[in-house]
This record gives structure tokens, C-alpha cells and sequence, in this order.
């Protein structure tokens, strides 16, 4: 019995993967255009995961969060075939500041899916789609 219970706790605590830090979004909204500076961005939300300057003394942070986890059905035989899948959320923070460290422009996007991954999902019907000639936009 204690193997089976090790197991599972093995199987469940290996069923998730995340990748960089969740920003508490009511300390995003708090950042203003034209009037917050770098320091009050760095106290609020902390330090990027990147961070870019460009040749006009911009920099750009980055922020960048994404957890994936696995449905417990995937770890049920027969079960699996039912109701597998994968849930996943992410969350997206581009704070670029001008060469006076205030911020210029702040973009945020948070977003979550269900993904199946079954016996019964069916890949995205494509009959629909049309090539793209090289250098051309699509319509």
C-alpha cells in the first residue's frame, strides 16, 4: 500500500512544469504610463526575467510566466483515454521605459487553455487554409 501511495504522490508531483513568477496583477495595474519610474517599477513587481536597451537609451523589461499542468485523468488507465489532457496559464508584462527611466508604454496579457489530449481529440481541421507565396501577407 505505502508503494502505491509513493507512486502516486511521484506521479502527481511530476505532472506540472512553470517558468518564470506569477506578477500579482493588481501591482501591474498600478504602474502608469508617463509617470511611473524604473525604481517604483522594480519595488512593485521586482526584477524582469529580461531586459533590453536599444541605441535611443530605451530598455525594455520583460516579464514572463507560464505553468503547465498535467489533468489527473492522464494517470488513470482507461480513464486516460477519456479525459486526458493538459491545463495551462500564462501571463505577459513589456514595460519599456524611456531614456529618463519613466515608463513610456506598459503592455499586459494573461491567458489560460484546456488542452486535450485524448483518444478522441482531433487535430485542427486545415482543409480550410490556402499557401502563402514567399514575401506576401496573407488575406
Amino acid at each position: 500500500m505505502r508503494t502505491i501511495i509513493l507512486s502516486i504522490l511521484a506521479a502527481l508531483l511530476t505532472a506540472c512544469a512553470s517558468s518564470g513568477r506569477k506578477l500579482d496583477q493588481s501591482k501591474v495595474d498600478l504602474i502608469k504610463q508617463d509617470v511611473t519610474t524604473r525604481q517604483e517599477v522594480l519595488k512593485l513587481i521586482g526584477s524582469p526575467e529580461n531586459i533590453t536597451k536599444d541605441g535611443a537609451g530605451n530598455t525594455t523589461f520583460l516579464y514572463q510566466y507560464f505553468h503547465a499542468s498535467v489533468k489527473g485523468a492522464n494517470f488513470v488507465p482507461v480513464v486516460n483515454l477519456f479525459a486526458g489532457g493538459v491545463n495551462t496559464k500564462s501571463q505577459s508584462v513589456m514595460i519599456q521605459f524611456g531614456a529618463d527611466d519613466v515608463v513610456k508604454s506598459i503592455t499586459s496579457s494573461m491567458g489560460a487553455s484546456e488542452v486535450g489530449e485524448n483518444a478522441f481529440a482531433s487535430s485542427p481541421d486545415k482543409s480550410g487554409l490556402r499557401p502563402v507565396a514567399d514575401g506576401k501577407r496573407p488575406r
